[in-house]
């Protein structure tokens, strides 16, 4: 943004001195009224942005196709502009400082001749459900589907029934079992408890009850079996709680350390394309904010070398980047270019240039670096195969965005969940860079630096995130996905079951008080002395070890 003023007050505004007791004191007061915009930007122009007029709903369509560097400077224009005909030709230019694929960086020195006001901090961020290595079985993981709680109740329950099975056939078989005999019929219980709860068939389930009641309580016991059976079968086959162990990457080192695939997508796609490296000898064109970071940081990082062996990598920008780029010759660096002649000593160095580039930040981000279109991210990242996807971290703080790129907070090719980064890269303070002419950019600063305190800027960024997310970013129509709510399913089964039990349970104890079950007492009593027997047997057997070995449960004569 450029700031003109009035011809009959530029001079006198230039030149005056806070303080003075002349009559410009009142000229100065005035200053900051007099400044006019001259809009300049590769986006658009004067002429366009004029004709949005103060319609709120067409500035909100007209921004949706900037990008938010470009939509808050329109915005600092449309709040600081003035009205009036004639003006000087000095100039206060106006901006923020965000990373501009279209201008070579500013350097730190040149901060001198300007006034900075800080507006926001500014990082990117990633979302992946990849794990940083393969999966492998913890087979301790088949044991996590259910709370330690549930599978105590679950063995007690199993425990119960087994012990009814086993007095069921002592009263079945009305006789004194050896050791093999009763081995073989705690066995069979075991047996015929595990088939139940596992969807089988137990042989003498049925035999144990008889009653309507006792075999409508086995059978709500078995349909119980079976619901958590197919329910801890359906989580421990599901890629998202199967026991396979996943440590997801929550930093962008971790990234770059596991040779993931980066992907950004263009929020709103800029007008010019332009040159982005992968390595210093392989260039792709850059699309994206997060195209726009990288080539920001590669020519700060060029600028840290002398101007010889910067030589060597405009050489390779050149050789390689311009037929990455040959439809559109970045006009930024090809005037220089062509003045440049390699030399033996350039290619030498070449090689040296090319690991340095890949050791930094930088190189290493953009070495694994991709772009594609938002449509085809939720297909990429979702198949969790060492993928993430990169944008600004205001944007990935928007559950709105992440809804519009992904469907849902879960991939819906294998369920597994989104995950966030806990750390940010390419982090860095933002602001706003006035240049200074004496009272007038003051003035200007003033004028600026109350519109960010009454919440300007964090007003017009929400908005500007709002209007990208709902009318910025398309999906196609067959990637949606509506996760299915299988936990409100289970939950009904289990009401209706304990529904079902508690009626069970009273008939049962009814025909209990009535004495309709006291073959079950009759079991748990014979249980109880054979158990009795073998233990005597066992006292006397360490008394009269020369003595023949009766069987067990059989009594000397």
């Amino acid at each position: 943004m450029r700031y003109r003023f009035d011809h009959k007050f530029a001079y006198a505004c230039r030149y005056a001195t806070r303080g003075s007791t002349t009559a410009v004191d009142r000229a100065i007061s005035h200053c900051h009224k007099l400044a006019r915009l001259s809009l300049y930007m590769h986006e658009f122009s004067w002429s366009r942005l004029a004709s949005i007029g103060d319609n709120v709903m067409s500035l909100l369509n007209f921004v949706k196709q900037y990008s938010v560097q470009v939509t808050l400077n329109l915005a600092f224009a449309r709040m600081t502009k003035g009205i009036g005909n004639g003006t000087s030709e000095d100039l206060v230019i106006a901006k923020l400082d965000f990373p501009n694929p279209y201008e070579f960086p500013i350097p730190d020195p040149y901060i001198t001749g300007e006034s900075i006001l800080l507006l926001d901090d500014w990082s990117l961020s990633f979302v992946t459900c990849s794990s940083l290595s393969h999966d492998h079985v913890d087979y301790w993981g088949y044991l996590k589907p259910f709370k330690a709680s549930v599978w105590y109740s679950l063995l007690a329950s199993c425990l119960v029934v087994t012990l009814l099975l086993i007095c069921q056939n002592f009263s079945k078989y009305k006789m004194i079992l050896t050791w093999s005999e009763l081995g073989f019929m705690i066995l069979k219980a075991g047996q015929d408890v595990f088939l139940a709860a596992f969807e089988g068939t137990g042989p003498t389930l049925r035999v144990m009850f008889k009653s309507s009641a006792s075999e409508k309580m086995i059978v709500v016991w078995g349909l119980m079996t079976f619901v958590l059976a197919n329910t801890y079968k359906s989580i421990v086959t599901e890629d998202t709680t199967e026991p396979f162990v996943s440590n997801p990457p929550r930093k962008f080192d971790e990234l770059a350390n596991g040779q993931f695939q980066i992907y950004s997508s263009p929020i709103v796609a800029y007008h010019k394309s332009f040159a982005v490296p992968v390595t210093l000898t392989k260039y792709r064109v850059g699309v994206s904010e997060f195209d726009a970071e990288i080539y920001t940081l590669f020519m700060t990082w060029y600028d840290s070398f002398t101007s010889d062996l910067g030589r060597v990598i405009l050489i390779l920008l050149n050789q390689y980047g311009c037929q990455t780029m040959a439809d559109a010759t970045p006009w930024y660096y090809t005037p220089i270019l062509s003045l440049i002649r390699p030399s033996e000593n350039h290619a030498n160095q070449a090689t040296r240039f090319r690991q340095e580039f890949a050791k930094s930040l930088v190189g290493r981000i953009a070495g694994i670096s991709q772009v594609t279109n938002a449509s085809s991210v939720s297909t990429i990242v979702g198949k969790c195969e060492k993928t993430a996807f990169v944008a600004p971290s205001v944007y990935i703080k928007s559950n709105r965005f992440l809804l519009s790129i992904f469907g849902g907070k879960s991939s819906h090719l294998n369920r597994k969940p989104y995950v966030e980064s806990i750390d940010t890269v390419f982090s860095r303070r933002v602001y706003m860079r006035v240049s200074r002419m004496s009272v007038l950019s003051e003035r200007l600063k003033g004028k600026i630096q109350k519109l960010i305190e009454a919440g300007f800027y964090k007003f017009w960024e929400s908005l500007i995130i709002h209007a990208h997310t709902a009318g910025g970013i398309g999906r196609l129509g067959d990637d949606k996905f509506v996760a299915q709510q299988l936990e409100s399913n289970i939950i009904t089964v289990f009401v209706m079951i304990g529904i079902a039990g508690g009626v069970c349970v009273v008939i049962f104890f009814i025909e209990f008080g009535l004495g309709r079950k006291t073959t079950i007492l009759g079991g748990f009593r014979t249980l109880w002395s054979a158990s009795r027997t073998c233990v005597k047997y066992l006292g006397k057997r360490c008394f009269n070890r020369d003595r023949v070995k009766p069987a067990c449960g059989i009594q000397q004569e």
